[in-house]
């Protein structure tokens, strides 16, 4: 079924948050708030199935399972291992990579059609003062035994200002070495930082001026849907600009979000979401749901953790 609301948009995507659990305390998603924890209320098989009937319901292009923290998700590999044989629409991770390591030495290479490392820093100290753990080492190694064993990464990066501004290079000539994708992101407006974000946003537009002096960027065409606005060096290299604030996307958005208790949010921007229906081809529901969708970006006080970061 394809439901559609006067923008032309639809649901192709759905990110599943697994867990609102999480193994660092990130700055820009929890502060140094104590957040609610909250395992998938679902059995993994009753997950899956949800999953499943979105999937052929809605007929996606993408499934990307996040968190919180999936990798805390007991039942992840069961899970992903499930989908894959019931499904041919491609998986994806988000993850921070500490204990991603355990999960690639038990799952194919091609489980996942890419997983989006987050790393906020390429040193240590700066790296605990924003995660606030001594875990880049562990990312790092996932990261290493990853690509040795033929995983496809993107790395992503939020720009605090006074931060980590002076790691906007280091990470980009890191990830260049392994020719892994970059995209930085600018700090929004949620959860604990709702209507208080201004401090710490550093624009797009600045961290493209400082690349820019040093290397050679040109933009690529965005593709239809894309989160990210990307450039490529001469190599063919690329590095993306998710720019929720100031080029917002919204126009063609395609997302769909399910929280740990299974509600389902039509928009990043909503604070209720609504409960997956008992006849799944309610059509009524699903022309609700599309209509959550926003023209721009507002941000809201509903902490990413808990819709799927």
């Amino acid at each position: 079924m394809q439901y559609k609301d006067q923008y032309n948009r639809e649901f192709k995507t759905l990110r599943v948050s697994l867990t609102t659990n999480c193994n660092l305390s990130c700055y820009y998603c929890v502060a140094y708030e104590r957040l609610p924890q909250q395992a998938n209320k679902h059995s993994w098989q009753e997950l899956a199935k949800k999953v499943l009937t979105i999937d052929q319901t809605l007929q996606l292009r993408k499934i990307r399972l996040t968190g919180g923290e999936p990798t805390l998700y007991p039942h992840l590999i069961e899970l992903v291992s499930y989908l894959k044989e019931h499904t041919t629409t491609p998986i994806y991770l988000t993850t921070n990579g500490v204990l991603l390591k355990k999960i690639l030495q038990n799952i194919p290479v091609n489980t996942f059609e890419c997983i989006n490392l987050s790393i906020d820093a390429i040193d240590p100290e700066i790296f605990y003062r924003i995660t606030h753990a001594y875990a880049l080492e562990n990312v790092l190694e996932a990261f290493y035994f990853g690509i040795e064993h033929g995983h496809r990464f993107k790395i992503n990066t939020v720009v605090l200002n006074n931060i980590n501004v002076d790691q906007i290079v280091p990470l980009a000539r890191w990830a260049k070495t392994y020719n892994v994708p970059i995209r930085y992101i600018e700090f929004m407006n949620m959860g604990v930082h709702y209507q208080k974000f201004k401090n710490y946003f550093f624009s797009n537009q600045r961290v493209l001026e400082i690349l820019k002096s040093h290397f050679e960027l040109t933009p690529s065409p965005r593709e239809p849907h894309a989160t990210a606005q990307y450039y490529k060096d001469p190599e063919g290299w690329q590095v993306g600009f998710i720019s929720n604030h100031s080029h917002s996307f919204c126009s063609d958005c395609d997302r769909l979000r399910m929280d740990v208790n299974g509600k389902l949010y039509g928009c990043i921007n909503q604070k209720e979401g609504l409960y997956f229906p008992e006849n799944v081809g309610d059509e009524q529901f699903w022309k609700t749901l599309i209509r959550q969708k926003n023209n721009h970006f507002i941000g809201s006080p509903l902490p990413m953790i808990f819709i799927g970061g």
